[in-house]
């Protein structure tokens, strides 16, 4: 319990410690000295964008991760987990789909908000490498809880993300990134950023295993309990999906 316990407290304070990071982004975003409105509003729209992309692309594999990463732990040695590898893969394909879609659509919003929101029309396609970072993040984000480092994917999202797009304001006002469509560019791999970080880190320590072998596991959930996992899959996806995570 007492692990727990300094899990928990350590977890605290590092996103009371991003809330004051964040709160001095705000700070410069909002003042008309450093950034227009239009600029600090395309930057929400781009995260909102980028969480909206994650939460259909990722076909709630972290749902799945939490549930089922501890039955594949059971039973499973390390290198022949693959519970993971699905879940990046299936990620990856969900995300190619979103890809597609946005395409298709791309008209569609160009039509809705050429005249409200022509930035966004602009740099549309430049949400797409922040909803992807997002979308692998979400993913390894639950696998590493699973293998017992929560408080570094609290410190990556609530602080490492914002310290990023710190250092970016801090460049863009000391003109050493010269305008806001370098900015821009930049600010839509911050999300990609702490991904690869956190996969980096995960395999430096050696707490991830990939693996392109169909598992035991696997096997036998798709062969015994197919209908049920599938319908678990289904009404986890729709929680997911429904409330953004």
């Amino acid at each position: 319990m007492s692990t727990i316990r300094r899990q928990s407290i350590i977890a605290s304070l590092v996103i009371y410690l991003g809330f004051v990071v964040g709160m001095l982004n705000v700070y410069f975003f909002g003042s008309e000295k450093y950034f227009t409105g239009e600029q600090y509003g395309l930057t929400s729209i781009f995260v909102a964008i980028a969480q909206m992309m994650a939460a259909f692309a990722n076909f709630a594999m972290p749902s799945v991760l939490a549930k089922f990463y501890p039955y594949y732990k059971d039973h499973l040695s390390d290198d022949k987990n693959d519970v993971i590898s699905l879940a990046l893969i299936i990620g990856v394909i969900g995300f190619i789909l979103v890809c597609l879609a946005g395409w298709v659509f791309k008209d569609l919003v160009v039509q809705k908000y050429s005249a409200n929101a022509p930035e966004l029309v602009k740099y549309y396609f430049w949400t797409f490498p922040l909803g992807f970072g997002l979308t692998i993040f979400s993913i390894l984000e639950v696998y590493a809880w699973n293998v017992g480092k929560p408080i570094l994917t609290n410190f990556l999202k609530e602080m490492q993300w914002r310290l990023i797009i710190t250092v970016l304001i801090v460049l863009f006002l000391y003109n050493i990134i010269p305008d806001f469509d370098l900015f821009i560019k930049l600010y839509a791999f911050t999300y990609p950023a702490i991904a690869v970080t956190l996969l980096g880190y995960l395999i430096y320590k050696k707490r991830i295993h990939f693996t392109l072998q169909i598992s035991k596991v696997t096997r036998r959930l798709y062969k015994k309990d197919s209908f049920i996992f599938v319908l678990s899959l289904q009404r986890l996806y729709c929680v997911n999906a429904g409330t953004g995570i």
